[in-house]
């Protein structure tokens, strides 16, 4: 088995060149994912912490940001705050560079998917983040006054004071010392 080394040594180039992507849930006590919208490589691993409030982190697609995709689609349940113990947390790990979509499905005392609490990880340019948190904004008016991220006109701002996006992958050096390393073993 001459490619069984090979194979052992990519999955580990995988394992050490995935990245924890922190993304806080309720950052500032607001309706928002902090950051909102990631870059993120296959193995790298999305680690949600809620900080505030009650929220979720639900999977739903482009076309239909504030409805569950499925029910195998990633869905943490709701993930209560308490001041007095550790912020709970939630991992997935992206196993593709597809497009994923995600809102949090609070709807208690407003709808939080409706006042633009969305998240998205690979958002294409033809199907940007702000595209997908403006057909959120555009699913109802959510059912009470928010003391999220809505303005005074009562929609959502379409992107929050701290960075939009992160760009999270391998850089040229690591790609460049992997493929070194895989064909010193085929060697």
């Amino acid at each position: 088995m001459r490619f069984a080394p090979i194979l052992a040594a990519l999955a580990t180039i995988t394992a050490v060149l995935a990245k924890e992507i922190p993304v806080t849930v309720g950052a500032d006590n607001q309706l928002w994912f902090d950051p909102t919208n990631v870059t993120a490589e296959v193995g790298d691993e999305l680690v949600f912490s809620f900080v505030s409030k009650n929220h979720t982190v639900t999977q739903s697609t482009f076309a239909n940001p504030c409805t569950k995709v499925n029910d195998t689609g990633i869905d943490s349940s709701f993930r209560p705050f308490s001041a007095n113990a550790a912020p709970p947390t939630f991992n997935v790990t992206v196993n593709g560079t597809d497009p994923l979509w995600f809102f949090c499905a609070q709807t208690s005392p407003v709808n939080h998917c409706a006042k633009g609490m969305v998240f998205a990880v690979n958002a294409p340019a033809d199907k940007s983040f702000t595209d997908f948190q403006a057909k959120a904004n555009s699913t109802g008016s959510g059912n009470g006054t928010s003391t999220g991220n809505s303005t005074a006109s009562g929609t959502a701002p379409t992107t929050k004071p701290s960075s939009a996006a992160i760009a999270v992958g391998m850089n040229t050096a690591s790609v460049l010392a992997a493929f070194g390393l895989v064909a010193g073993l085929a060697m």
